[in-house]
């Protein structure tokens, strides 16, 4: 069997245990492997799109998940393992950059869980889509009704925004001053800077 249908085999088996998480509205093969690129020391991106006020917990369970059954990816050792670089809310699904890498990213993505979500991420992009010369939807898709998280899993998720925060920005000095991770209520961005091409 080709690496490639073996990584894609990877993702497909993990979707099925991460649609299982509280949360989890969406998961999308993104990246290299997504845009029919990459090699076999490639790792497997994984975009999420979540319920709103379960970015934190959603994204605290899938990286435990991986951590304990040794697949997460990791700089000195990733090929073929997950990368869950990406989680965004259902309530934000544009991406605030316009470069030609994210146009790519947003462009190339390939569902695995959540299809029906697709076409509304790519409408929440068009500007983004047209600028850089890629296909974009004309017509606005169906909106996805999301009820409310409760106020209690609400708090939960903030304090784990919190300590997310500390992890990543108070526990690692070394990371460099463009490093491109973003943490908000809205969306989690655990991946180098883009890259310009």
């Amino acid at each position: 069997m080709h690496w490639r249908d073996t990584y894609t085999q990877k993702a497909q088996y993990w979707t099925r245990i991460f649609r299982c998480v509280p949360g989890v509205r969406a998961v999308f093969l993104s990246g290299s492997l997504a845009a029919g690129q990459g090699s076999e020391s490639s790792d497997i991106d994984l975009f999420f799109i979540i319920r709103p006020g379960y970015l934190y917990i959603a994204r605290t369970i899938i990286n435990g998940i991986l951590t304990v059954t040794g697949r997460l990816a990791k700089a000195e050792n990733h090929p073929g393992k997950i990368c869950p670089n990406h989680f965004v809310s259902t309530d934000y699904l544009a991406f605030d950059e316009e470069n030609p890498y994210v146009a790519g990213l947003v462009a190339n993505m390939k569902p695995l869980y959540g299809s029906e979500l697709l076409p509304l991420f790519h409408w929440s992009n068009r500007n983004l889509l047209k600028k850089y010369g890629r296909t974009f939807l004309t017509t606005k898709p169906p909106e996805i009704p999301t009820k409310p998280a409760h106020r209690l899993i609400e708090l939960v998720d903030k304090k784990l925004q919190t300590l997310t925060h500390k992890k990543i920005f108070q526990w690692n000095d070394d990371l460099p001053k463009n490093h491109g991770i973003v943490l908000e209520r809205d969306q989690i961005r655990l991946h180098p800077k883009p890259r310009a091409k």
